[in-house]
């Protein structure tokens, strides 16, 4: 009985030396595992923290960007303005000149229409005159002094 009781406790004995290696290598592999799992995580966190510092610098870059370009456009909407306004007095100024040079011509037909029918008149006076008995040579010569003087 003592033998068998012995042989129980090496049996006992061996297979708490076998649970013992088996919790071992469980604890080794979990160990391991954990060691993978962190390195893992370690390296997702910094290709994540690589990502996200590259797109700040991005982000940073086309804030620049949209700066330069929004100065650029206010730019060129100022030039424009300045271009619009300067179009817009050079209209007027061209406005009001061929009003005043509609207004010369206007009198300058007005003009004409009195000078043709004054030469108008002097010719149907110089008709007359021609038909009425011929008058002394001073009294032709006022008339033709006249006549030249109101043509002009």
């Amino acid at each position: 009985m003592l033998k068998r009781q012995t042989n129980i406790f090496f049996l006992i004995l061996q297979s708490l030396h076998q649970e013992r290696v088996s919790n071992t290598l469980l604890i080794n592999n979990m160990e391991g595992l954990k060691a993978t799992i962190e390195r893992s995580e370690a390296e997702g966190r910094l290709r994540l923290e690589t990502q996200l510092s590259e797109a700040l610098k991005e982000c940073s870059a086309l804030r620049a960007t949209l700066k330069d370009e929004k100065e650029q456009f206010k730019e060129l909407a100022r030039s424009l303005q300045r271009q619009t306004d300067t179009a817009k007095e050079r209209m007027k100024s061209e406005k009001d000149e061929a009003d005043k040079a509609r207004a010369d011509l206007e009198a300058a037909r007005d003009e004409l229409k009195n000078k043709s029918n004054t030469i108008l008149d002097l010719t149907n006076q110089l008709r007359e005159m021609a038909n009425q008995p011929i008058r002394t040579t001073i009294q032709a010569g006022k008339l033709t002094k006249d006549l030249f003087n109101d043509t002009l």
